[in-house]
């Protein structure tokens, strides 16, 4: 026999039990507001440049699931008011057909998402307004694709005292 469990018993269990999405298609703006913490960062850049005669380096953002203090610059954990603003903007699917993104990628801010002990991260650059992000982070393709939503998540961090290379 099945028991039906009725739709709105279904969403407030998980509003009350964030790590049951954990492995479901969740998007960056309900993983904000579900995980276990947030932490929003600025850090040197993650390739180095190289010696004579020597291959680039590449430097990890997060070993271990922290992050990489070699780099690390500035950090903040987001309270509750934070990550609902910070989710509010990447809940706008702005999409702007002139957005043309530089090609430059040399990020130096990144959102970082915890979750049982794991991260997940997006890598920023506010330079050229490309991000990347872990594989298991799922997002709408229209996601960060205005202007306008890279000058709103650049004043976020700013406005948290987030500011290493932001203008750079």
């Amino acid at each position: 026999m099945q028991i039906k469990i009725p739709l709105r018993l279904k969403i407030s269990l998980l509003a009350l039990c964030p790590f049951c999405l954990k492995g479901q298609n969740q998007n960056i703006k309900d993983r904000i507001l579900t995980c276990d913490s947030v932490i929003i960062m600025s850090h040197e850049k993650l390739l180095t440049d190289a010696d004579a005669g020597k291959l680039d380096f590449y430097r990890e953002l997060v070993i271990k699931s922290l992050p990489n203090k070699e780099i690390l610059k500035q950090q903040m954990k987001l309270d509750i008011d934070s990550r609902s603003a910070l989710s509010k903007i990447f809940a706008k699917m702005e999409f702007d057909s002139l957005f043309s993104p530089n090609s430059c990628f040399i990020p130096h801010h990144s959102i970082l998402f915890y979750n049982n002990g794991l991260c997940s991260y997006l890598d920023i650059c506010f330079g050229c307004r490309v991000f990347t992000a872990t594989k298991d982070l799922k997002y709408e393709k229209n996601i960060l694709r205005s202007d306008e939503a890279f000058e709103e998540l650049k004043l976020f961090f700013k406005d948290k005292g987030i500011n290493y290379k932001i203008d750079d």
